[in-house]
């Protein structure tokens, strides 16, 4: 063994070596810290909807304007709205929702909010055979989970399509300022609200799209991003390929219900918020795709293969050497 002759890179290259691989190690804990940064943002914005939908973040704005009307007046005018439009044949009437018990109830309310079924706020969209109505080289505007981006809950672009290649479920109608929300992996947040209105303009049957009777759109669509909902469908959700909620179990989701000026102001308030953790989301995301870089010119300096080197000193000194480098603090 003592007459093995071990052969090192000359000096030099260990010593870079050495500098890069503690170099590496930095920057591999300044990752680490980033992906960590990025999982407690992630819980900031739950806590965020989670404050909301209890009343926490409106505190003050309740203290500032007692005489707002009470969500009990909003939901009664809801419903008379909802009954004129079914007089009226503009809806259909839709099937009764249940009673809400007293063990259905997650937890106490601010005074001047009440417990409601989602059904009785909102009006579903029609449906539009599109295969019996339409001739089958006319084009849809058609949209399915994928055309859903579940970073940023936006309609990325509609599928142009003409009727003879889509299914059966391509029959859902949109118009501008719905909500869709799929009922398939509810936890994915497949939601969006529709911004613009298009001709022959159409969503998949995997969604639950409705409007809001006289309601603020966006409370809705923050409530559904929520913690709390998206708990409550884990407990219905059926099906092992696609596990997916009932529209009755959507109707049906007990919710939290604020008046409508407070409504608003937790919008706004959410919003505002929710900037913030966007514009931290691409300080983290540049920060760590510049350590990735740098770990990546490191390596290759260190390691890029180099011109054979020359050097005079003996294998045993290059050893000495060596041992003596490894014995060096640090390098910082």
């Amino acid at each position: 063994m003592a007459n093995i002759e071990i052969v090192l890179p000359s000096l030099d290259t260990q010593k870079k070596r050495l500098i890069a691989f503690n170099k590496i190690q930095n920057l591999g804990r300044e990752i680490d810290l980033q992906t960590s940064n990025e999982s407690l943002l992630s819980q900031l914005k739950k806590s965020i909807l989670q404050e909301a939908i209890q009343g926490k973040l409106t505190e003050d704005w309740r203290k500032l304007h007692p005489d707002a009307e009470s969500a009990s007046e909003l939901l009664k005018r809801i419903k008379a709205e909802k009954a004129k439009l079914i007089k009226e044949g503009k809806i259909k009437k839709e099937k009764p929702l249940p009673p809400i018990s007293e063990n259905e109830i997650p937890f106490e309310l601010p005074e001047g909010w009440v417990w409601c079924r989602l059904g009785e706020i909102i009006m579903a969209s029609e449906n539009f055979n599109i295969h019996n109505e339409l001739a089958s080289s006319e084009l849809i505007n058609y949209v399915d989970i994928d055309a859903i981006d579940n970073k940023r809950q936006k309609i990325r672009e509609p599928k142009l399509l003409p009727v003879n290649q889509l299914s059966s479920r391509a029959r859902r109608v949109l118009k501008k300022g719905n909500i869709m929300y799929s009922l398939v992996r509810p936890y994915l947040h497949n939601l969006a609200i529709v911004e613009d209105d298009r001709d022959n303009y159409i969503g998949s049957t995997g969604f639950a799209v409705f409007d809001c009777l006289i309601i603020e759109n966006k409370f809705v669509f923050w409530l559904l991003l929520s913690k709390y909902i998206e708990d409550i469908y884990m407990g219905f959700m059926d099906g092992f390929n696609s596990p997916s909620i009932t529209n009755d179990q959507f109707r049906s989701t007990i919710i939290p219900f604020p008046s409508l000026e407070e409504q608003k102001a937790i919008v706004q308030k959410v919003e505002s918020l929710m900037e913030k953790c966007r514009t931290l989301e691409t300080e983290i995301a540049q920060s760590e795709q510049h350590a990735q870089m740098l770990m990546q010119a490191v390596l290759k300096e260190a390691f890029e293969p180099k011109p054979k080197e020359t050097n005079s000193a003996s294998p045993a000194y290059q050893t000495e050497d060596a041992m003596n480098l490894a014995a060096e603090p640090e390098v910082k």
